[in-house]
């Protein structure tokens, strides 16, 4: 079972984990050569600019039964939509079903549907 829920700060690695090794994954599998290099602390600066641009505003599914991160979504509550960031999952999760579950939890969230967000 998959529960979605904020990120906390003790995520940070395994997003960047996340980050690096899927972003890495789709550039190779699209004929190109990976752009991170140098291992996943290259794309904590990823965390960093995203918690100051919408602190609190990253989503993350994680495996019940093992407690790993499976899926990572930064978001921009505004105050007529939600933008999402980037999303984030492994190869072996299907990425429609991890955007599905996000976008489901963000849409009731009171945190991503607050109007009194300037943007």
């Amino acid at each position: 079972m998959i529960h979605v829920r904020a990120a906390a700060s003790e995520d940070r690695s395994e997003i960047a984990d996340l980050i690096y090794a899927s972003i890495n994954t789709w550039y190779r599998l699209h004929g190109m050569p990976q752009i991170f290099h140098g291992g996943p602390a290259v794309t904590e600066v990823f965390c960093d600019v995203y918690e100051l641009l919408d602190p609190g505003c990253c989503a993350v599914a994680q495996n019940a039964s093992t407690g790993r991160l499976m899926g990572s979504c930064f978001y921009h509550p505004r105050k007529t939509h939600v933008g999402l960031g980037i999303m984030n999952v492994p190869r072996t999760i299907s990425a429609w079903a991890w955007a599905g579950s996000c976008c489901a939890t963000l849409s009731t969230s009171p945190t991503a549907t607050a109007t009194g967000r300037s943007g």
